[in-house]
């Protein structure tokens, strides 16, 4: 029984190792994202929001192909926007969607708007219909 315990230990600290050790993709990270959007309801308040989609910041191997290491935060970006009618909304940006390789680029996030602390909508097309501003930046 003696001689079992060092086995057991040693065998734990590969298990831990490894389970560290695995390699996260950015297909990985923008895939949990978007599977978290699914989780979000109107009206919700940021905390819940934070507490689904994450704050943490990963470094991922780009793609399968590439060692090439990239920092994706969640969110991605912040900022603070107004309506039509003037009023602010903060808005968080998540990587959600690969186009290409390199710099993650606006095309690749996927908005969620907060007014008043609380959940109005989140995707580009909603984003773009309830921000002046934003949809005059498109084009």
């Amino acid at each position: 029984m003696n001689n079992l315990k060092p086995l057991l230990a040693s065998l734990l600290v590969v298990f831990v190792s490894c389970s560290v050790l695995r390699n996260v993709w950015a297909e990985d990270i923008l895939a949990k994202n978007r599977e978290n959007l699914n989780r979000l309801s109107m009206g919700m308040p940021k905390s819940d929001v934070l507490n689904i989609m994450g704050t943490q910041t990963i470094k991922a191997y780009e793609s399968a192909q590439s060692a090439q290491m990239i920092v994706i935060t969640n969110p991605y970006r912040t900022e603070i926007m107004k309506n039509e009618k003037g009023e602010s909304l903060e808005v968080l940006f998540y990587y959600t969607d690969e186009k290409r390789l390199g710099q993650i680029a606006d095309n690749e996030l996927t908005p969620i708007v907060l007014k008043d602390g609380k959940v109005e909508g989140w995707g580009r097309s909603y984003l773009m219909d309830v921000v002046y501003s934003y949809r005059a930046r498109l084009h």
